[in-house]
């Protein structure tokens, strides 16, 4: 179970005329062949059963990745919003 570095990447769309991101991720190598620009902070190691015959991992086959914390994304109850309430006009 060998791991291989895959990245996202920016290529030349020759309909729109000009470089757009791609939404899946491919091999160093596979991206130099269609001369890409790779984008070095999307780095993701994944095991190489999961990457394609030209080198392309399509977005939705890469596993999540591992949370180190659990973040909140919501603020925690009982914050310092006004309740509903308290915004009714008398």
């Amino acid at each position: 179970m060998a791991m291989i570095k895959i990245y996202r990447f920016a290529y030349y769309d020759p309909l729109l005329k000009h470089d757009r991101m791609s939404l899946d991720f491919a091999t160093g190598d596979a991206i130099a062949e269609r001369h890409g620009t790779i984008f070095a902070e999307t780095e993701r190691s994944v095991d190489e059963s999961i990457v394609g015959d030209d080198g392309t991992v399509r977005a939705v086959d890469i596993p999540p990745r591992e949370v180190a914390e659990e973040r909140r994304w919501m603020p925690p109850q009982g914050g310092s919003r006004p309740s509903r309430g308290s915004l009714r006009r008398s």
